[in-house]
């Protein structure tokens, strides 16, 4: 971000010999003289021209006709900062979200051709936002990718404007006072030229007419704006997958590049204007468990706009690796990279596609009172989407509503979260982040529907100094930590940390006696590093247990307890076991009286692991895993135009036959697939299979 205080430059006191003066209704003489020398410059074809147009009437005509009168009178300004024979139009509206994207599309086009610019000047309220430039013929970013990001950040904000009550709330646009009008012209002189100019990182700038305080932010296009964007077509040649070595720096280090290599538009990722990831992120450094930063973004979903989150946890504060998971996050919920192609009954692609009851159906009742959900049936026509399968080493279809979270007016069978989804540099790395967090779920709710308790883990000899850090820091804010080992019947570590808090009377802290903290918690982790697995479950936990005040949720925790169909979002799960009556529902998981020492728990899996410093070796590995248990592996790519350009690879990695997670009180997937009743048997802890009817029909606690 760039700050630029707004005064009156030099610029203007040489030429318009003082603004209040200018704007009055009888201009000084000298601004009267090169004015026609401005309109005789506009007549040669080599020279600079400049205009004002408005698109669509609004509800601020007046301001903006006194801002296009006063800025009209002044363009000769702008005209002599500009290269030769380039023709500027400056698109003078306001950002309202209610102007027709289409009719603006058509506007635009009629402006490509090679030297004219278009330049965004847009009121919001008590601000001036000025560009992206936009160049016409090369493409964007185009003043559609403004609105689209100005009205993704303030949805909610926009549904209460629909009132007309609500613009007493948020007010009218200020009076532009010559002062202003000023302040407009000496940052419009600032900025657009340089733009011009230069051509480089898109950017965007705010003055705000009540401080005229200046911000300049990057901007990054939108990626499925109406106009400039450009959609590949979704085929089973995109699908195909070679994949690469990737050399990594050590044996037990799977992340190709550190955070701080990636080179991110950090202004143009959160900022007030057109964050491609809201408007705002948060550090807090009072947490006593992890270091926390998070934020969050707006998407559609089956039921609207949702908000899309985002955060770091761990041992140390990386604004870049909350910015990883907010990219994840993003190219999930929103659907950008590719146009879907096929729309076809299953039926007529299974020769070429996975039959979604192997990925788990709702039961009959869930079906039978949705209006959301259709059952599925062979001949019902709905949207696929190209993956790679490693086992047949090919393309496959798969359910769109498995890969995204999209809307539009094909029929819903299921939806799914993001589970499975990981960025990386590479896809050999994402499609290994994102197999890894799909083995992790799927070991915890093996755990919770079977009411099964995993063996325990003893930390008290693992020499690892970071995890027994935070586990200091657990016990000193009183809770106890007991680690699941929750392997069923692959090698691969997958743990869940669950925190009880240990006396109830500490659920009131000293500092804030108002304050009640959560009674239990769980996170979860998988790595071939049994440590990482830990620890990032311990953080997990701790962010929850740390920034959660059960005394702002008991109205809806207590409306949970009576009907569980109250439970509807992902912190509804955890929510709903943070209070002693619900809790000891969950207490089952830790009961285990096997406590393993970690030297002796994992003595096997590190002495078979890879030792390869080559990534796909690990990747192909973990693949194995699963191909040896009948099931297979599916990479979906979701990486986003936005990703390319940082140099980032997003992939979601579907395997059908583990458990997936759903974020729902009465709505799972799980009941049909065949490891639920046989995993348990396959790890010792029952002598035959799991009999459904001692399904734990509780919702899971996990968030």
């Amino acid at each position: 971000m760039c700050s630029l205080p707004i005064l009156p430059p030099r610029i203007l006191e040489r030429k318009c010999n003082s603004s209040v003066a200018q704007y009055s209704s009888h201009a000084p003489l000298q601004l009267h003289f090169e004015r026609k020398a401005f309109d005789a410059m506009q007549t040669k074809t080599n020279t600079p021209t400049v205009s004002i147009e408005i698109f669509s009437p609004s509800s601020s005509d007046e301001t903006l006709s006194l801002l296009k009168q006063y800025l009209t009178k002044h363009l000769f300004l702008l005209a002599e900062s500009l290269p030769p024979a380039v023709s500027l139009v400056v698109d003078l509206g306001v950002l309202d979200g209610k102007r027709s994207p289409d009719e603006r599309a058509q506007w635009y086009r009629k402006y490509q051709q090679e030297n004219i610019f278009i330049y965004p000047l847009c009121m919001d309220r008590s601000k001036v936002i000025f560009g992206p430039l936009y160049h016409p013929l090369s493409g964007g970013p185009c003043p559609l990718c403004l609105e689209q990001a100005w009205i993704t950040a303030r949805k909610s904000e926009l549904l209460e404007w629909d009132d007309v009550q609500q613009r007493l709330v948020f007010g009218r646009y200020s009076a532009l006072t010559p002062f202003a009008l000023e302040a407009v012209l000496a940052m419009l002189l600032a900025v657009c030229p340089a733009d011009v100019l230069k051509r480089a990182q898109p950017q965007v700038s705010q003055l705000d007419l009540e401080t005229l305080s200046a911000e300049t932010y990057g901007f990054i296009p939108g990626a499925s704006c109406p106009l400039c964007s450009v959609s590949k077509l979704d085929t089973r040649e995109t699908a195909m997958l070679c994949l690469s070595s990737r050399p990594k720096k050590a044996l037990s280090e799977y992340h190709l590049k550190a955070v701080s290599e990636y080179s991110f538009p950090e202004t143009a990722l959160v900022n007030p204007i057109s964050g491609l990831l809201g408007t705002e992120s948060y550090s807090n450094y009072t947490h006593t468990i992890d270091t926390c930063i998070y934020g969050r973004t707006v998407a559609d979903d089956l039921r609207g706009a949702r908000h899309i989150t985002f955060a770091n946890h761990g041992t140390s504060y990386q604004l870049r690796t909350a910015f990883l998971e907010g990219l994840e996050r993003l190219a999930w919920a929103r659907p950008t990279c590719q146009k879907t192609t096929v729309f076809d009954s299953y039926q007529n692609v299974q020769a070429e596609a996975v039959h979604p009851a192997e990925m788990g159906l709702y039961q009959p009742e869930i079906y039978h009172n949705s209006s959301i959900y259709t059952p599925f049936k062979e001949d019902l026509i709905i949207p696929w989407v190209w993956g790679y399968s490693f086992r047949k080493a090919g393309p496959i279809l798969v359910p769109k509503s498995l890969a995204y979270v999209y809307r539009d007016n094909f029929p819903f069978v299921v939806s799914d979260t993001s589970s499975g989804c990981a960025t990386g540099g590479a896809p050999e790395e994402a499609i290994l982040f994102g197999l890894m967090e799909l083995i992790e779920r799927d070991g915890f709710l093996l755990s919770w529907y079977t009411k099964t308790a995993p063996r325990r883990v003893d930390l008290e000899h693992c020499n690892d100094r970071a995890l027994q850090h935070m586990l200091d820091r657990y016990d000193r804010i009183g809770y106890d930590i007991h680690i699941l080992d929750t392997r069923f019947d692959m090698q691969f570590p997958s743990v869940a940390a669950i925190a009880v808090l240990r006396d109830t009377h500490l659920t009131r802290p000293e500092d804030d006696p108002e304050r009640i903290r959560p009674m239990f918690g769980v996170g979860g982790g998988a790595s071939f590093s049994p440590e990482k697995a830990i620890l990032s479950a311990l953080a997990e936990v701790g962010f929850w247990v740390h920034n959660t005040r059960v005394d702002h949720h008991m109205h809806e925790i207590l409306a949970m307890i009576q009907d569980y169909g109250k439970v509807r979002m992902v912190s509804d799960h955890a929510l709903l076991y943070s209070v002693p009556e619900t809790a000891s529902k969950a207490a089952f998981l830790y009961q285990n009286p096997t406590l393993c020492p970690f030297d002796e728990c994992y003595a096997e899996w590190l002495t078979n692991r890879p030792q390869s410093l080559d990534l796909r070796d690990d990747l192909l590995y973990c693949v194995k895993l699963i191909l040896d248990k009948g099931m297979d592996v599916i990479a979906v790519d979701l990486t986003s135009p936005e990703q390319e350009h940082m140099g980032l690879k997003t992939f979601k990695v579907i395997v059908p036959g583990l458990l997936p997670i759903e974020f729902s009180g009465k709505r799972v997937r799980v009941h049909d697939l065949p490891r639920l009743k046989t995993a348990p048997r396959a790890a010792g802890y029952l002598s035959k299979d799991f009999d459904l009817a001692n399904f734990n029909s509780d919702p899971h606690p996990f968030a």
